[in-house]
């Protein structure tokens, strides 16, 4: 089973396999971007900086520990607050940047939360940095899903079972290479 935001969001395949290999499809998600509104036009014509889109990534997966997975999670929450401060971060500097950032996040605890998924409330683990940085893990029946988000909030990012046709086309696209 594959889950997906309610809201409307551009779609790509989940970057993070979990395996050094690379060679399976285990965890399986996707990473969501909704574009922000073009700001309107100011004084002599401007438009202000663009807004970046919102990010939430929605992981999928059986055979993982779930401590591999929140770790995953935590890992990317730190990256989002580095990321979000300077995008043009890479390489060594960012990885430098990311560790110093997960040093800060160390008194930051997993706590009970909820998350609605096809309409009904799970119960969840979060990691919330502040309302708009945040990461939850839950165990849904066979599968366990952790989502990471970024200029969303945790109330909002309501998930809902991706459909036959939405789960083959995602799944061609990662068999693709």
């Amino acid at each position: 089973m594959l889950y997906v935001p309610e809201f409307d969001c551009d779609l790509t395949l989940s970057r993070w396999t979990g395996r050094p290999s690379g060679l399976t499809i285990d965890p399986f998600g996707v990473e969501c971007f909704v574009a922000a509104p073009t700001p309107k036009r100011r004084l002599f014509g401007r438009r202000p900086a663009a807004v970046r889109p919102a990010y939430l990534h929605v992981l999928v997966h059986r055979e993982l520990a779930a401590e591999r997975i929140k770790s995953w999670a935590v890992m990317q929450v730190a990256r989002l607050g580095v990321v979000g401060d300077d995008p043009a971060l890479s390489g060594d500097q960012l990885n430098r940047l990311v560790e110093a950032e997960l040093g800060r996040l160390g008194s930051v605890t997993w706590t009970p939360s909820t998350v609605v998924i096809d309409g009904v409330d799970r119960p969840a683990e979060a990691f919330v940095v502040d309302e708009q940085r945040w990461a939850v893990w839950m165990d849904v029946g066979q599968q366990q899903v952790a989502l990471v988000g970024r200029d969303i909030a945790l109330d909002a990012a309501r998930l809902r079972s991706a459909s036959d046709a939405e789960t083959r086309e995602i799944r061609m696209a990662a068999l693709r290479v």
